[in-house]
């Protein structure tokens, strides 16, 4: 709430504690033509859309297609790859900078959207929500597809995927908002204005070289529209699937 309230004010009337006092739309119009003025800003809300959009595809089709694995052909494998997914959930994001950014420069991964895109997976947390859910999911209904000659893919796309509806979608959610306001790795990884995110470009106007906090906030406030329009969009799935959990 004092975030949008920022947003009718001007930054002298927040530095100098007197918030309540300048409130106006005349100040809400100048932060949004100022906002929208700066050069990078659609950019970076079309880079993070982007980004997230096709980060949290990517995360639940291979976060489903392990768990699965796991149903269709038990065995110590697949445990093994599994257990490895959740285990890498336990590594501070920190300590990949350095190795990440290495990796990445020998692939020429750096300032690419496939680099950033890679960085912003949530994989091994979707395996584990997968591997999770998947457990209440009879795998007497993969041999009843077998039975009936279904391939492995038909199997896959008409009987698992159908029963996982709900975790598909609160997956994607998770997914797009992990993506979405990622900035340590991505700040490493984009090198140039064509690339730049919505969570790079707010740190950059909260920085101390700009320190216009009327209009940072009028931008905090409309990067989280998408994330809560898809929220109030999918919320009954994404609560059936926690509750499933």
């Amino acid at each position: 709430t004092l975030m949008i309230i920022c947003c009718f004010s001007t930054s002298a009337s927040i530095k100098g504690n007197t918030l309540f006092s300048d409130l106006s739309f005349a100040n809400l119009k100048n932060n949004f033509i100022m906002l929208f003025g700066q050069e990078n800003f659609l950019i970076s809300l079309g880079n993070s859309m982007f980004i997230s959009t096709i980060a949290s595809f990517i995360g639940v089709a291979v976060a489903s297609l392990v768990a699965y694995s796991s149903l269709a052909f038990p065995g110590r494998v697949n445990k093994f790859v599994v257990k490895l997914a959740m285990a890498a959930m336990l590594i501070p994001e920190a300590t990949l900078l350095v190795p990440l950014f290495i990796y990445y420069r020998e692939l020429h991964l750096l300032n690419t959207y496939t680099g950033v895109i890679l960085a912003s997976l949530s994989v091994p947390f979707l395996v584990y929500l997968f591997g999770q859910s998947s457990e209440s999911f009879s795998s007497e209904l993969i041999k009843a597809s077998r039975i009936d000659g279904a391939s492995e893919i038909k199997t896959y796309f008409r009987v698992f995927l159908p029963a996982m509806r709900d975790v598909m979608i609160a997956g994607a959610i998770i997914a797009f908002v992990n993506a979405w306001n990622s900035v340590l790795i991505p700040v490493v990884i984009i090198q140039s204005k064509e690339l730049i995110t919505n969570t790079i470009f707010l740190n950059a106007l909260g920085s101390i070289w700009f320190s216009d906090y009327a209009m940072l906030m009028l931008g905090l406030v409309i990067s989280t529209v998408p994330v809560i329009l898809i929220f109030l969009i999918c919320s009954k799935p994404f609560g059936r699937a926690i509750i499933r959990q």
